[in-house]
């Protein structure tokens, strides 16, 4: 006689199960990585565009919040524009000057300052008389390593970040212990970190044992992070 122990089918595995959700969040991080090129853009300083300028490489520009030619304090103003397919950024300290009657600009590099309105000072750039001008008001934004992208990116971002931390925290983590991949993910090459944990926290697509005695420990993992920090940089 058979005992309904011996018939019963093995339990599947949790709908949502630590294997599915790093496999989900590995998906959606490589969808955001495959969007950034199209919607982020690349720091840069007023003087790469005064460079693309002159060799005809950016006919149009955008200028955001300009301090207008009657206005006193100071502002900071931001140029876009887009050169070889890529979306560039400089931002541009505005500050009035009332012996002058204009504005006082830096672009936060050792190029000497002048005075004039932004949309001036492009203008007087040998190939800027044909340069269309587009000037708008701000609007939202957020900074991902160094790049600026648009708030919906930065808050899909946040989410995935935050639920592979809870990914940390839960079920003992392979390759590594919980606090090595802590200090991995909440370091500043948490762009880096965050998929390599989810390819690599837990069993591969083709199985595996888990080799526990070779997991990286914590504080070497934390040694890891400072040595990389200090590295890299002054490179930055």
């Amino acid at each position: 006689m058979t005992t309904a122990a011996a018939t019963r089918e093995p339990a599947a595995p949790p709908l949502w199960s630590t294997d599915r959700w790093r496999w989900a969040l590995l998906a959606a991080t490589a969808l955001l990585l495959a969007v950034f090129p199209f919607v982020a853009t690349a720091p840069a300083v007023l003087g790469d565009l005064d460079d693309a300028v002159r060799d005809g490489s950016v006919t149009r520009v955008t200028v955001t919040d300009p301090l207008g030619p009657e206005a006193n304090g100071f502002a900071t103003a931001q140029v876009t524009w887009r050169e070889h397919g890529v979306a560039r950024a400089a931002e541009v300290r505005q500050v009035s000057d009332a012996t002058t009657g204009g504005t006082v600009l830096s672009d936060g590099t050792d190029r000497a300052t002048e005075v004039g309105s932004v949309v001036d000072h492009l203008r007087a750039v040998p190939g800027g008389e044909s340069l269309v001008v587009d000037v708008v008001d701000r609007h939202g934004g957020a900074s991902f390593a160094g790049w600026q992208v648009p708030t919906w990116f930065m808050t899909a971002a946040l989410v995935v970040w935050l639920l592979t931390l809870a990914l940390v925290a839960g079920p003992e983590p392979w390759r590594g212990t919980r606090w090595a991949w802590f200090w991995f993910v909440f370091s500043p090459f948490f762009f880096v970190a965050v998929p390599a944990f989810l390819l690599l926290g837990g069993r591969l697509p083709w199985g595996g044992t888990e080799p526990r005695v070779r997991r990286l420990t914590g504080g070497k993992a934390w040694l890891l992070v400072v040595l990389a920090t200090v590295v890299l940089d002054p490179l930055g």
